[in-house]
């Protein structure tokens, strides 16, 4: 995975220039991927294409003497990408006097050309990215709430359990996107029977092959039991190579978790498993 820097300028040099400073450039061990535009309608086009863009380093006089300015403006109001941070890059601060600019564009940063060096570029950029990257989880975080809210106000009471549970399951393999595996153990003990019922829920991704999540499954499962003092943490724990978040249950009710393999963002994974086991211990103690 790499975030996407675009270089928008007129001047080859330019372009090689900047590929030099960034080409080490990283945020959260993801590199960096460059696109060069020559004119202000050529980063337009890209922007278009490309909307998840992270930053853009903007030049101001290209085919015209405001051609940044005015990609500018269409990628703000027309493209309307209000996520991609932009750095206005010139050369000759007259044409762009940058008070002026500042007040009148949507930017991020205004560099001149004449004071930039190679350091600090890397530092306004990397500044830029990581701006971009939280405001991206920012958004990631309300989006996630919102359909884990959605979901789980969708959910029936009078649905069956194992309904409940495969629903559930799903919404995690669907916060968790890309997941490889989630999955949902639950063993409820039957007292008059003296046995314990084993229940299995899994999902992945679309058109992922249903033995081969059932047989992970039943690995990460093995595991657990193997070393049942995971399940005694009371939150989420790295586990098997993925995450996991017990189902606390009465004493004497039974056994669960909740786990899931991504590489969805920790944090906003552990929220979400903790809401998901918290709404499955619920279906549990009302209907078993």
């Amino acid at each position: 995975m790499t975030h996407r820097i675009l270089i928008a300028d007129d001047e080859a040099d330019i372009h090689a220039v900047t590929r030099l400073s960034l080409k080490t450039l990283k945020l959260r061990d993801q590199g960096v991927e460059l696109m060069f535009a020559s004119s202000g309608e050529e980063a337009v086009a890209l922007m278009a294409e490309h909307p998840d863009t992270a930053v853009i380093l903007m030049d101001v006089v290209m085919e015209n003497d405001d051609a940044g300015l005015q990609a500018v403006q269409k990628i703000r109001t027309e493209l309307g990408n209000e996520m991609v941070r932009i750095l206005l890059r010139t050369g000759q601060p007259g044409m762009a006097p940058e008070r002026q600019v500042i007040d009148a564009y949507d930017i991020d940063g205004y560099l001149s050309k004449a004071e930039l060096t190679n350091q600090r570029l890397y530092t306004a950029v990397r500044t830029a990215l990581k701006a971009f990257d939280d405001l991206t989880w920012l958004q990631q975080h309300r989006d996630t709430l919102t359909y884990l809210q959605q979901s789980l106000l969708a959910l029936h009471s009078s649905a069956d359990l194992n309904s409940q549970l495969q629903t559930l399951t799903e919404t995690a393999a669907a916060v968790a996107h890309p997941s490889e595996l989630s999955m949902l153990y639950l063993e409820l003990q039957v007292p008059e029977r003296d046995e314990a019922q084993q229940h299995i829920f899994y999902a992945g991704p679309d058109g992922a092959d249903s033995d081969t999540l059932s047989a992970a499954s039943l690995a990460v499962i093995e595991q657990v039991l193997a070393d049942p003092t995971v399940l005694q943490t009371a939150s989420v724990t790295d586990f098997a190579e993925g995450t996991l978040m017990p189902i606390f249950l009465p004493e004497g009710k039974g056994v669960g978790f909740l786990f899931t393999r991504s590489q969805a963002r920790p944090d906003l994974l552990a929220q979400s498993l903790g809401l998901l086991a918290s709404h499955a211990a619920l279906a549990i103690r009302l209907q078993v």
